[in-house]
């Protein structure tokens, strides 16, 4: 994990990229070809659609069923992938009590994210999160971790983006995208495990917290992330991002409460 020396030839990595390390993954685990769409999150909840480039935003356009779902916090995510593990009628992987605010609101108005810290009278919505632990150890779906997301991007490969070196060939990105329309999933070249958009489109959370120090000290094997889930993990960058924010290597962080046109999610499960 993390920046070698020949990938920051451009000196484009940020310093929470490393020190580069290995590390060991020792359970099998599936995970989304696509990033969960308009339509998946529609159908799991009646209809509501909180997306930018979707009915209830305002990014233009109306819903589009096989873009990203975008404008979901963390929470969101989480409440999400314990819905589709009931759908299936297998156990849920997060304990998500003393929960508050509107779910799925999206951002009212005509921002692009928004948070209860610039919007104090936001309707936020937030849990108290228990995970699992070893995260891998539930049955039903979840978020990847963050080394989960970056080895399953990385396919086996030294590549800079999710199969291949040319941004183009793989990612939407700011280089070909513009800020009037969402794209749509599995349309940019799949990396050579068949795994499309992990660099670009949206930046996708994962289930870790985050901290920029914790690759010094990371468990070689397994490693779940920080325990303070305060800042929280997201990988991959997006649609509106230039080239070195969709490195498979770049480490992104939001606080958990944020919603954003450019951030949603992709789910993973543990093999049995």
């Amino acid at each position: 994990m993390g920046c070698t020396a020949a990938q920051d030839a451009n000196g484009e990595c940020e310093s929470d990229e490393f020190p580069a390390h290995d590390v060991e993954i020792t359970k099998d685990f599936l995970l989304a070809t696509v990033e969960v769409t308009q339509v998946l999150w529609a159908q799991a909840f009646g209809g509501s659609e909180p997306s930018y480039f979707g009915p209830n935003g305002d990014g233009g356009g109306g819903f589009c069923a096989d873009c990203p779902v975008t404008m979901v916090n963390w929470y969101e995510a989480l409440a999400f992938a314990n819905a589709m593990s009931v759908a299936e009628g297998v156990d849920e992987c997060y304990t998500l009590t003393n929960c508050v605010g509107v779910f799925g609101l999206g951002c009212p108005g005509a921002g692009n994210s928004c948070n209860p810290d610039d919007d104090p009278g936001l309707d936020v919505f937030v849990c108290d999160v228990s995970l699992p632990r070893p995260v891998d150890t539930c049955e039903g779906y979840r978020l990847p971790t963050e080394a989960e997301w970056e080895y399953a991007a990385r396919a086996g490969t030294d590549l800079i983006y999710a199969g291949s070196d040319t941004v183009g060939d793989v990612a939407w990105y700011a280089g070909n995208s513009d800020e009037f329309s969402g794209k749509e999933v599995g349309q940019r070249a799949p990396n050579a495990w068949g795994l499309y958009d992990m660099s670009g489109n949206v930046t996708e959370w994962v289930s870790d917290g985050y901290d920029e120090n914790y690759y010094a000290a990371s468990p070689e094997v397994d490693p779940q992330g920080p325990s303070s889930l305060t800042v929280v993990g997201a990988r991959g960058g997006s649609q509106f991002h230039p080239p070195h924010l969709v490195r498979v290597s770049r480490r992104i962080n939001n606080d958990p409460t944020y919603r954003k046109r450019a951030v949603g999610f992709r789910l993973a499960r543990t093999m049995p």
